[in-house]
């Protein structure tokens, strides 16, 4: 599958793929921690990048926090950032590539967010060293992204079972579980887009060779039936252990033009 067709097929023809207001009163406390961590920052930021934003609700919550700075969405979502500029007329919506080129100038953004964006990346090098590029020194990253060595991802490769979160194919959702009439997970569900996942110390270490430095992180708890999502939350408590990881970090500095051509 080449790249045009693995975009149009995940993030054209769900319509509102990256509808972040979907989960709003989910089970999921990802939006919310997230919120807070924007809310409780040292400095307010000038210039905020929301990197696969979606249609742009996260985007919007933060210009709410900070009404004085300009708040930029960057999506290749079509669909996506059709509903957004409908939506959310505080945001300042653009169509690019972030596997390819930011269409910023170097040294703009004191605040970049990537919500679940990481994992669906192909060419995840040129996508941090673009974050690097239009970041400032001493600006703050925000990465969410599932873990692929949460509990419940241990126990199923003990079992043999497929990790969740990481997906087999891009085209039809595999279940790693089937009994009569149920699987898990759904089939009627289209794959999201998983094209990689990290565990806490490789996306750290990953990062470290960017230039950014690991700040903070805490787990996420993101599964919803009801008794698992009491044994998801304890394990959040844990970082190594949680379905979803967020982590802050800083930009060090910039890269040097002999690392970006690394290659």
């Amino acid at each position: 599958m080449n790249k045009t067709r693995h975009s149009n097929q995940i993030y054209e023809t769900k319509g509102v793929y990256g509808d972040g207001e979907k989960f709003v009163n989910g089970t999921s406390d990802r939006l919310g921690k997230m919120i807070e961590i924007v809310k409780n920052l040292t400095k307010a930021p000038k210039n905020v990048l929301d990197v696969g934003c979606g249609t742009g609700y996260f985007a919007h919550l933060t210009k709410k926090t900070y009404p004085n700075a300009k708040v930029y969405g960057v999506d290749i979502s079509n669909a996506a950032l059709s509903i957004g500029k409908k939506k959310y007329k505080d945001i300042i919506f653009v169509k690019a590539d972030a596997e390819v080129k930011l269409p910023f100038k170097d040294n703009t953004f004191d605040l970049v967010i990537s919500g679940e964006h990481i994992e669906h990346v192909r060419d995840i090098d040129q996508n941090l060293l673009e974050i690097n590029r239009v970041m400032r020194t001493g600006g703050t990253l925000i990465i969410t992204t599932p873990n692929l060595v949460s509990a419940f991802n241990r126990l199923l490769v003990l079992m043999g079972k497929w990790p969740f979160y990481f997906e087999a194919s891009l085209l039809k959702t595999i279940p790693m579980f089937k009994f009569m009439k149920f699987t898990f997970p759904n089939i009627d569900l289209l794959p999201s887009g998983h094209l990689r996942l990290f565990t806490p110390e490789m996306l750290v270490k990953l990062l470290k060779i960017y230039c950014f430095k690991k700040v903070y992180g805490q787990g996420l708890s993101y599964l919803s039936k009801p008794v698992v999502r009491q044994f998801d939350k304890l394990f959040s408590l844990n970082t190594k252990l949680a379905s979803g990881l967020l982590l802050i970090f800083i930009k060090e500095k910039s890269l040097s033009e002999d690392a970006k051509n690394w290659g």
